[in-house]
């Protein structure tokens, strides 16, 4: 009987995967209220942990003792996953040590500055905030994403990922890829100067709404133009796509905040480098983030990271370094025409296609 399981396991899952990557490559909508996952009809207990330095940052939504219907490495999947995020978490690393129990199934983790709420979707500001309200976009079959409106603006507050049941697609680098890109294209909160934000100084990547694509985007600034940096659920490869938009606002681009608001964030983009240097959603990985963060940076980012030089720089990590040198030069000096920028954009050959298509979690904190 257990081999005959395993096999109709096996075939379920198999069918089951189509469908889950097909939804992920297409995407779904905001909403203004959260979906409710069928597996919540067996809620019966939450719990929050509780972490000194940062509030409560993770949730566990239980169902009653002796469930056991969900899969075993859905949640040692995530556990590891949130291992990898709050890595400068002790007491969260210390609660994350054993397995979570096989009743799991809702777990919650806020993004910086955010704390989970009493329930499995519901997050808000650490600094108790008020003005704003909450949206929800589901990611994928298993994740629902929670969004923090305020002033036009909206900001990634939290992530719910719902335990895969036995016997459905597990899919487990489709979901690891749709919670890091929705953390990497997310607004960092409170919103400050894109040029001085942690992500795109130390990773040269940010996100942004783009109308095209009708969607918030993770831009890869890695080569001599931005693109798009997006993940077929299909083939489970990273892809990079170029945007007219987007490359006229990355050199367009200026920070429209407030005299006193722009100085305050330059002031926490320096310290913010010391406190918040693992607690922005960026572009990084295995091997991408090893190339990204040798290449050029700013002065006050080479005083709180001295061990980062270019003397270790192979030549292809020194082209890259010049492509980076050149986008910022196009991005400081004026354009006389957007429509030859746009030409020699077409003609671009990519200048960064050597980077491995692979990101990983940044630390949160």
């Amino acid at each position: 009987m257990n081999l005959i399981s395993t096999l109709v396991n096996g075939i379920t899952e198999y069918l089951d995967s189509g469908p889950k990557k097909y939804h992920m490559d297409h995407g779904y909508k905001m909403r203004k209220i959260p979906r409710m996952f069928k597996i919540l009809e067996n809620a019966s207990d939450f719990k929050a942990l509780e972490s000194t330095k940062g509030g409560q940052r993770i949730s566990l939504t239980l169902a009653p003792e002796g469930f056991e219907r969900v899969n075993p490495k859905s949640l040692e999947f995530i556990r590891e996953m949130l291992l990898s995020l709050f890595t400068h978490y002790p007491d969260i690393q210390k609660e994350l040590e054993a397995p979570f129990p096989r009743n799991t199934i809702a777990v919650s983790f806020s993004e910086f500055n955010f704390q989970v709420g009493k329930s499995c979707q519901k997050f808000s500001p650490a600094l108790g905030s008020k003005t704003g309200f909450l949206t929800y976009q589901k990611l994928s079959p298993n994740i629902q994403a929670t969004y923090y409106n305020e002033k036009e603006e909206c900001f990634l507050a939290g992530v719910c990922y719902y335990p895969v049941l036995i016997g459905k697609a597990k899919c487990f680098e489709n979901d690891r890829a749709a919670i890091h890109l929705a953390r990497a294209s997310s607004e960092p909160f409170p919103l400050q100067d894109r040029e001085k934000s942690y992500k795109k100084v130390m990773y040269k990547g940010y996100g942004r709404y783009c109308s095209i694509a009708k969607k918030r985007v993770t831009l890869d600034c890695s080569g001599k133009y931005v693109r798009h940096l997006e993940y077929d659920h299909f083939w489970n490869t990273y892809i990079r796509t170029p945007c007219e938009e987007c490359l006229v606002d990355s050199v367009t681009y200026k920070w429209k905040g407030p005299k006193e608001e722009a100085s305050t964030s330059s002031a926490a983009s320096t310290s913010g480098v010391q406190q918040t240097i693992r607690e922005t959603p960026i572009l990084s990985g295995s091997d991408l983030s090893e190339k990204v963060v040798e290449l050029d940076l700013p002065e006050q980012v080479e005083e709180v990271m001295p061990s980062l030089n270019t003397d270790t720089l192979d030549s292809k990590d020194l082209e890259e370094s010049e492509a980076a040198e050149d986008s910022q030069e196009r991005a400081s000096s004026p354009m006389s025409s957007v429509g030859s920028l746009l030409k020699d954009y077409d003609q671009f050959e990519d200048a960064s296609s050597d980077f491995e298509s692979d990101i990983d979690a940044e630390v949160i904190g």
